[in-house]
């Protein structure tokens, strides 16, 4: 072979490689490897990616490999895709998100990846159903306030301004979250938490989406209504066989965080912890979709939780 001749062969050799970098394809050798490559895929023009050790954003159009150390963001109307082991793992990013790959390794059948979202809303997919955190392989999202094994089906996450994190599994998902604290929670479809950066988690409660977590963990808004010069008894649980606590007059502003099945008891803030009042309806806005629903008699309430003047 001439010199010009391999001269060129060389020169399209790197040609070749530049234009799979440029479109994303990957070669099997790196598929196959112990250190993995994935794809980021632009569902809008407005996606960017960051290089390993570099500060600049680049534009991405189409798609590009994504490997351990890079990042991605969108702006407000922007949309992307990370994409794992040929799409067996993904993260979805809406507007305003950013994430990084800061862990993939191993293979199809053993594999470790995790993704650090710094911010914004995200949909993570498994494929691969994993019986729990402890299992060969691993999907974890870490956001600031916990991380989030996907065990099975898609979860969604969200990240606030100064790091609240939320996360509700969906229809056939399953996931596991450990807080800062090291506390751990199992989520399945329909369920979802909240934590605040170095707090404990929150319970787990039923959310199909992020308002009605929020209603659930924060509740609605009210206010007691009463007919004459009267105050109304705040029980320890949702019965007239509960003890009495305490008692409210008319106009007394409320916290309703949840109600029972068959209505006419409602869970109340009372007092530092929770109490249950005994009408027949408290007014609650039209964005109180979510308000958690309780088995009828349920109680009795922490009675520890209570300040010592009783809430009066």
């Amino acid at each position: 072979m001439t010199s010009r001749v391999r001269f060129l062969a060389v020169a399209l050799c790197g040609v070749a490689f530049c234009l799979s970098v440029l479109v994303g394809v990957v070669p099997a050798a790196a598929q196959g490897g112990t250190n993995l490559v994935g794809r980021l895929r632009a569902a809008t023009p407005r996606l960017e990616m960051r290089r390993i050790n570099t500060a600049g954003w680049v534009a991405l159009r189409r798609e590009s490999l994504f490997g351990v150390g890079d990042s991605a963001r969108t702006n407000k109307s922007g949309a992307g895709q990370i994409s794992l082991l040929d799409g067996l793992l993904t993260l979805d990013l809406a507007g305003d998100s950013q994430a990084t790959l800061t862990a993939f390794r191993g293979n199809v059948n053993a594999f470790t990846a995790e993704i650090r979202a710094e911010g914004g809303a995200f949909v993570a997919t498994s494929r691969r159903t994993l019986p729990d955190s402890n299992a060969p392989s691993a999907y974890r999202i870490v956001t600031p306030a916990f991380t989030t094994t996907i065990l099975s089906g898609t979860a969604r996450l969200r990240i606030e301004a100064g790091g609240r994190s939320s996360v509700v599994v969906g229809v056939g998902g399953r996931a596991e979250v450990t807080g800062s604290d090291g506390a751990k929670a199992t989520l399945n479809a329909g369920q979802g938490l909240r934590a605040e950066p170095d707090s404990s988690l929150s319970e787990v409660v039923p959310a199909e989406s992020f308002p009605t977590l929020d209603v659930a963990l924060d509740g609605c808004p009210s206010n007691l209504q009463l007919t004459g010069d009267v105050r109304q008894n705040v029980r320890l649980g949702a019965g007239l066989d509960y003890d009495i606590v305490g008692s409210l007059p008319s106009d007394t502003a409320l916290r309703v965080m949840g109600v029972t099945g068959s209505g006419g008891w409602y869970r109340i803030l009372f007092a530092g912890g929770y109490g249950w009042l005994n009408v027949a309806r408290l007014p609650l806005p039209a964005s109180c979709i979510g308000l958690r629903i309780f088995p009828d008699k349920f109680g009795p309430e922490d009675r520890t939780r209570y300040r010592a003047d009783g809430g009066k």
